[in-house]
């Protein structure tokens, strides 16, 4: 698992686009200086366009350098989610080979691929300090215990390799609001835990649907009581 270092950061915007995100700030960050015009040169974090335009830029990398790195990193980055890349190899040297070559590649476009994690520690091993996570890089791998690490909300043991998941619901009436508010509170991009969050979306989905003791459902309001035949249900999901 790794993560490209200041991603959207990494994507110069040409020049003639740049009016579309000036802002006004300090002169030379001094709140005693007047305030003037600035322009961001490159794509920033909360821009809506910019998580498309740094996808966009990744690919362009792949697909300019396969050749020369290989399809399998090509296609590792283009499962990236965002500036996240997990992916998972057969033995430790597939993925120290993929690893590098995957850092060589971003790196012909002066792009950062680091804070790497393995559960091999013949992996960590074979990086230089500096590219690893911050909690592994001054471990001692012949004797120190695998800390875990968080990605997409998942928590991964990196010692006992196994994923886990935690969720804490909030306590919202059983209205509609409260039933929305809940299911898309649980944060799982890559539907790892699917199974389970299939179940509050399927009484979701019955509750829009169907018409409960032959009432209109746009006569029931969002924060309206619900039917309670889904009652025993939505508790049964709640507590899993």
């Amino acid at each position: 698992m790794g993560n490209v270092e200041q991603m959207f950061h990494s994507f110069h915007v040409n020049k003639e686009h740049r009016d579309y995100l000036r802002f006004f700030w300090f002169k030379d960050n001094d709140p005693m200086r007047p305030v003037i015009q600035y322009h961001m040169n490159v794509h920033l974090f909360g821009n809506i366009s910019s998580p498309a335009i740094a996808t966009l830029g990744l690919r362009m990398i792949t697909t300019e350098n396969q050749s020369t790195y290989g399809e399998d990193v090509k296609d590792f980055i283009l499962h990236f989610y965002v500036d996240d890349g997990l992916t998972s190899q057969p033995d430790a040297a597939t993925a120290i080979s993929l690893i590098k070559r995957t850092r060589d590649m971003l790196a012909t476009k002066n792009i950062n691929f680091h804070k790497i994690v393995s559960n091999d520690k013949d992996v960590m091993i074979a990086l230089p300090s500096e590219v690893r996570a911050k909690d592994l890089q001054c471990l001692d791998f012949s004797q120190d215990t695998l800390p875990s690490q968080q990605s997409l909300r998942i928590q991964w043991s990196l010692q006992a390799n196994t994923f886990t998941f935690k969720v804490d619901l909030k306590d919202n009436p059983f209205s509609l609001r409260g039933v929305l508010a809940t299911i898309n509170s649980i944060y799982d991009p890559i539907g790892i835990i699917a199974p389970v969050t299939i179940e509050g979306k399927c009484i979701l989905k019955g509750l829009m649907s169907e018409m409960p003791k032959g009432r209109e459902m746009a006569s029931i309001g969002w924060d309206d009581p619900l039917p309670t035949e889904y009652l025993s249900r939505w508790f049964t999901f709640h507590l899993i």
